[in-house]
């Protein structure tokens, strides 16, 4: 009996619902990459239990970085890359909109994409008179340079490789558009109040909705 690759995602899709298993998590097209690997490693169902300790892990994650070195998003992205990499062996892939100093500082090795994309949410000016054109130059840099940037990142990586995005700035759109086209699970890292901690504003109406959309999980990480 031979099987075709929709056939196996069918049967793939069937075991998990039999099992009860969240079809987000587990997705057909990693569970047959798994199931093609131990072949090609030639384990028994045995070895790759004893391997697997019984846990199933996603490997390759994207990890959509804010450039900024200011504040605590550069902190939580040193500590999420190493947690990750050195006590779980994921490999991390990072897209920045820039180079800057923030992989300097990590001390592990870790591949870095430079894209350029504009955050959907915008911190107000101080002086008044700067908001309109604030507003209408980032305006016409996000709604352009947003499906640039996602074509950068099909170009430069096998997006169908990467298991789970993170984002790890409640400011930027661009690992939830990639999630959406994808149907790959993203965990959105939130580490503000939005309106609370700062005067800003946000070319997507309703954006929290859309993030609730997006997102399979959300992180959050506060002192308050």
């Amino acid at each position: 009996l031979i099987f075709d690759t929709s056939d196996q995602k069918a049967l793939v899709k069937e075991c998990l619902k039999e099992a009860n298993l969240d079809d987000k998590i587990f997705t057909d097209r990693g569970v047959l990459a798994e199931i093609s690997n131990a072949k090609n490693e030639m384990l028994t169902p045995t070895q790759y239990k004893l391997r697997a300790n019984g846990e199933y892990r996603k490997n390759n994650h994207l990890l959509i970085a804010d450039g900024h070195t200011k504040y605590g998003a550069s902190h939580s992205l040193f500590q999420l890359v190493k947690d990750l990499s050195c006590l779980f062996k994921i490999n991390i892939k990072i897209v920045m909109p820039y180079n800057s100093k923030t992989e300097n500082e990590l001390d592990i090795a870790v591949n870095t994409l430079y894209i350029h994309y504009t955050p959907f949410y915008q911190g107000i000016p101080e002086n008044k008179w700067k908001f309109p054109i604030k507003y209408i130059v980032r305006g016409i840099t996000y709604w352009c340079w947003r499906f640039w940037a996602v074509r950068e990142v099909e170009k430069q990586l096998d997006i169908n490789d990467i298991d789970l995005i993170h984002s790890n700035s409640s400011r930027e759109d661009l690992g939830a558009l990639l999630a959406n086209k994808y149907n790959i699970p993203l965990i959105w890292h939130i580490r503000e109040f939005g309106d609370r901690d700062y005067r800003c504003y946000s070319y997507r109406k309703n954006y929290v909705d859309y993030m609730n959309r997006s997102a399979y999980r959300f992180i959050a990480v506060s002192d308050a």
